[in-house]
């Protein structure tokens, strides 16, 4: 089976790059994954091509990756994020070891509610080798 991936696929990219700048060479911006290389899974109860508000609630940066950490409902990552860029010869899949293992170098935002934190719009989809994916189709992938 080819490499696929569910996620929430950030709606307005070029508008996530001005508010959030990149520290790296590599540039992601695109999607915070649900789940990656699924054995089988079916359209059929997914809320494919949904939008949902993801609110961003820290961000993570180091000599090798910069991430928004997100309130992902759907993720199977311990940290949900949007990996923004990477540094030269670093894979974009890194993040999730550096943010695990540099826990204390997060930096939260911080808001009285949670409404202060900002967020993005995103559309639930997912990735195949033809494309991305933000239609329901009803079948197995």
């Amino acid at each position: 089976m080819s490499k696929v991936f569910i996620a929430l696929f950030v709606n307005d990219i070029e508008g996530l790059k001005k508010r959030f700048r990149p520290l790296h060479k590599n540039l992601y911006y695109h999607h915070s994954t649900i789940l990656y290389n699924p054995l089988s899974f079916t359209t059929s109860d997914k809320p494919i091509g949904e939008e949902f508000d993801l609110q961003i609630i820290g961000r993570f940066s180091n000599d090798k990756v910069d991430a928004l950490l997100v309130d992902n409902k759907f993720s199977s990552n311990k940290f949900p994020h949007i990996t923004l860029s990477t540094a030269e010869g670093v894979e974009a899949v890194e993040s999730n070891y550096e943010i695990e293992n540099n826990q204390d170098k997060i930096r939260y935002f911080k808001g009285l509610i949670k409404k202060t934190k900002p967020s993005i719009k995103t559309t639930y989809g997912y990735y195949t080798p033809v494309g991305v994916i933000k239609k329901k189709y009803g079948h197995e992938i």
